[in-house]
């Protein structure tokens, strides 16, 4: 099973062996933090070393409300994550702002052949190596055309999220029936414990006010509204599910969490 982390653009590990601590100083920089200097090429100033391991988002979050952005690792197994991933149409990017990475410092083996959103650590010797978005596969008696599934807990915008699906070969997951329904509640239960995201699924009346299938226009034949859901107006609006398995309809100007559906063998994790 894999752990989404937290982003910096530093390069901590690097820095930490092959750079003395010379070449960092608290003296302008918050308690328990280290300043970098200019001659090192970041746009940061400080940068900060967390032992907690968190997941990607909350990891993130975290380093928001210090208004440190990204600059902050949290352990894997083995390693520090930093700020690199291709969550975002299959591209490696830098989650500060993202631009393409320029920089890679891979090793052997990595980055690994991708079907799915991955992220980026690096050892103590200053390599990277791909970690995947937890990926999950579907029984084939329960009903879906795809075999296995992608809870992806970065938030985007729909749009978004559906093109990072389809850069992983698939699209935003339609739900075809209950079993798929309840199928994707307990995953997303199992990933949120007492928090509650949501995760878009693939449904929207984006096309003539109809609820239809992002994967193939097809009229949605299954819902699962909650109370006073779908809401009414004029504006299009896209489906998520939380790990109550209701859906909840919105604007499409909101950010969730998502699930991809993506043909594969599928792993369990």
């Amino acid at each position: 099973m894999v752990v989404e982390a937290v982003f910096q653009k530093l390069l901590i590990f690097v820095a930490l062996t092959f750079l003395s601590f010379s070449h960092f100083t608290n003296s302008a920089c918050p308690p328990g933090s280290y300043q970098v200097l200019p001659p090192l090429g970041s746009k940061y100033n400080c940068v900060t070393f967390s032992n907690t391991t968190a997941t990607f988002t909350d990891a993130e979050e975290a380093c928001m409300n210090q208004k440190i952005i990204n600059a902050t690792g949290a352990p894997v197994t083995s390693g520090w994550w930093i700020g690199v991933s291709n969550i975002m149409g299959g591209i490696w990017r830098n989650v500060d702002d993202g631009s393409n990475t320029t920089f890679f410092n891979w090793d052997g083996g990595h980055p690994e052949n991708l079907s799915a959103p991955a992220f980026v650590h690096m050892h103590g010797n200053g390599l990277w190596h791909t970690e995947y978005a937890n990926s999950y596969a579907v029984p084939s008696n329960l009903g879906s055309v795809y075999t296995c599934v992608t809870l992806v807990t970065h938030s985007l915008h729909f749009t978004d999220a559906e093109e990072t699906c389809g850069s992983l070969g698939g699209h935003l997951l339609p739900i075809p029936n209950k079993a798929i329904n309840v199928f994707v509640a307990d995953l997303i239960k199992s990933k949120e414990g007492p928090t509650n995201n949501c995760y878009f699924i693939g449904v929207t009346n984006l096309v003539g006010g109809v609820w239809r299938n992002v994967d193939d226009g097809n009229l949605t034949n299954f819902f699962n509204w909650a109370s006073k859901e779908p809401k009414n107006g004029i504006l299009p609006l896209r489906v998520h599910m939380n790990k109550d398995a209701l859906w909840r309809s919105d604007q499409f100007s909101s950010y969730c969490r998502y699930i991809c559906g993506i043909p594969g063998a599928g792993t369990t994790g």
